[in-house]
């Protein structure tokens, strides 16, 4: 496979992106399920930007993207940009306020707002950063439990290729089609 080249022009064109903007190409999305209307829940949306605040600092992530940041930068832009106001409102007419410019065009959420991404773009696919960012999602997810929101790991192609480490690395069970004591029962 030519992508696999260091000079292909997909490996090129990547560290390209990466040295000159604050964005990755590999995307690690966590999905968090939500009750309707969760974004304009005060609890789900203070969570959820706890959960942006805990992963930035993880190594290997890049950036991250989710409704409350931009719910954060609206309400600013609604106060002259004034840094103070980069908050989420608790006044549950001023939290709608800010997030209703947010288009579900966005992929930020969906049509009811019960389900909506946060994504995170890491710094390289490598197994150790895809191992300490899913890490880090189940700690937070474990130690933040929550009736309204659950944080479920992942899509984007590092979230596919985190998923397909765990299951490479996942030892075999003896239910399974292709194990030697299935095999030696049927006989």
């Amino acid at each position: 496979m030519p992508e696999l080249r260091p000079n292909s022009r997909y490996n090129r064109d990547t560290r390209i992106i990466t040295s000159q903007f604050s964005i990755g190409v590999d995307l690690l999305s966590v999905i968090v399920e939500t009750v309707p209307n969760g974004c304009v829940d005060y609890d789900v949306v203070t969570l959820m930007d706890q959960f942006e605040g805990a992963i930035r600092n993880v190594p290997g992530v890049q950036s991250v993207i989710s409704l409350p940041s931009m719910a954060k930068l609206v309400n600013a832009g609604y106060s002259e940009g004034s840094l103070k106001w980069r908050i989420l409102p608790r006044n549950p007419s001023a939290l709608a306020q800010a997030v209703s410019p947010i288009e579900t065009a966005t992929g930020l959420l969906n049509s009811d707002a019960s389900v909506m991404p946060i994504l995170i773009f890491l710094t390289d696919h490598k197994a150790e950063t895809l191992r300490a960012v899913t890490d880090a999602v189940k700690a937070f997810a474990a130690a933040h439990p929550s009736p309204k929101a659950r944080f479920l790991l992942a899509s984007g192609n590092a979230g596919v290729m985190a998923a397909t480490n765990e299951v490479v690395a996942a030892p075999s069970c003896p239910s399974c089609s292709g194990c030697s004591a299935r095999s030696s029962r049927s006989a």
